[in-house]
């Protein structure tokens, strides 16, 4: 009975120390490449961090200075070189594309914690462009329903069209408004300088 019960204990620390073994190889492993990709952020320069946000974001400024909290001339300005960014902006600007790097490169994720709107505009403003798929399934089913209940009559067209003007109508009023930029032909002396 005590050979069971010391083999018993045996295994019980085996698998115990292999699974410590394991978990300390992965952190580490992850550990390193937080600390490469920390490197990667503090090597590039801030226009080549402001080029690669934009072209995740598929050319939308605006969306990178929601997440900046600055105005979109700001950033165009600072990507052409024409201006350069304040210290404590270039600090936002490197911890931003930090967390963008180390979350699989996805720039929703960094959308989805910074800008505030973005949970609005991606459900229901940009569902469709995103699910193209989706959008005519659902179409193409609510239009066979209301076909099929009309029995051919125009109601399902009149149908389809009040749901959108109903769409239509309600993101008039949720729709984020465009940022306001009163630094076109200025310099904001908070975010750059010569």
């Amino acid at each position: 009975m005590s050979i069971l019960k010391a083999r018993n204990l045996y295994l019980m620390l085996s698998f115990l120390c292999m699974g410590l073994l394991f978990s300390c190889s992965d952190s580490d492993a992850e550990e390193s490449k937080r600390v490469e990709y920390a490197q990667i952020a503090e090597s590039k320069a801030p226009h080549v961090i402001i080029k690669d946000l934009y072209i995740a974001s598929d050319g939308d400024y605006e969306a990178i200075a929601r997440i900046l909290n600055c105005t979109p001339s700001t950033l165009i300005r600072i990507s052409a070189e024409k201006t350069y960014p304040t210290p404590k902006f270039e600090e936002r600007l490197r911890s931003d594309y930090f967390f963008y790097i180390t979350h699989n490169s996805s720039f929703d994720e960094l959308r989805a914690k910074k800008d505030p709107k973005y949970n609005w505009t991606d459900t229901v403003l940009d569902f469709y462009d995103r699910n193209p798929g989706c959008f005519w399934t659902i179409n193409i089913i609510f239009m066979l329903v209301l076909a099929f209940y009309a029995l051919g009559s125009i109601f399902f067209f009149l149908g389809e069209l009040l749901v959108y003007l109903i769409a239509w109508i309600v993101s008039l009023f949720l729709t984020p408004n465009p940022i306001v930029d009163n630094f076109v032909d200025l310099i904001n002396p908070l975010l750059e300088h010569l």
